[in-house]
């Protein structure tokens, strides 16, 4: 087994020991300045023990902001659609996705893009779930968006997370316990 894989493995064994549907960490995200200047927000419906971000959806819809979510291809590319609310999503394959999609150049409009991850490390390298859905969207993404993932606390990895070429550090981790900034430059 790689090194990815055994801290995939080890991520999902803690996160599965956390709260179904917790939506503290996306609360933290309310009161920032980059999601209170933001117009277009992309973000993903949580399943499961993932740190919930619907349960910011109704208030930044409600401060006017457009919600981008993903559209997971058959070939784990991302496409994009609008989240007006959950009547606007259909299910399938255990995930929440918008109806109508608007190609997976959408993600280049987002001003903020809320990521899931599994870890993060301190300087801002992000463990996926290792299907590479965001990391080619990160790709497509404008590189002044704001990259946040939520994570339950402890999921913040002191150690260095192993990181490739193709890889967008993020800017920051929203836990329960707040936000985390890094310098997402690569050094």
């Amino acid at each position: 087994m790689s090194r990815k894989s055994d801290l995939r493995a080890s991520g999902r064994a803690y996160r599965c020991a956390q709260t179904r549907g917790d939506g503290r960490a996306a609360k933290q995200l309310l009161e920032s300045p980059e999601v209170a200047a933001a117009k277009i927000i992309s973000a993903y419906w949580g399943i499961d023990e993932e740190p919930a971000p619907q349960s910011i959806f109704p208030e930044l819809r409600d401060r006017g902001v457009r919600l981008l979510l993903p559209i997971v291809n058959r070939d784990w590319s991302l496409d994009w659609g609008n989240w007006e609310d959950n009547e606007s999503l259909i299910e399938r394959r255990r995930l929440w996705e918008p109806r109508k999609p608007l190609g997976s150049d959408a993600i280049a409009e987002a001003e903020v893009i809320i990521a899931p991850g599994l870890r993060v490390d301190r300087r801002g390298v992000r463990l996926g779930q290792g299907a590479g859905c965001y990391d080619r969207a990160l790709a497509i993404a404008s590189a002044s968006a704001w990259v946040v993932v939520l994570l339950h606390d402890g999921e913040i990895s002191d150690d260095e997370l192993p990181e490739e070429e193709h890889d967008r550090r993020v800017n920051a981790v929203a836990t329960p316990s707040g936000i985390t900034r890094f310098d997402a430059h690569r050094a």
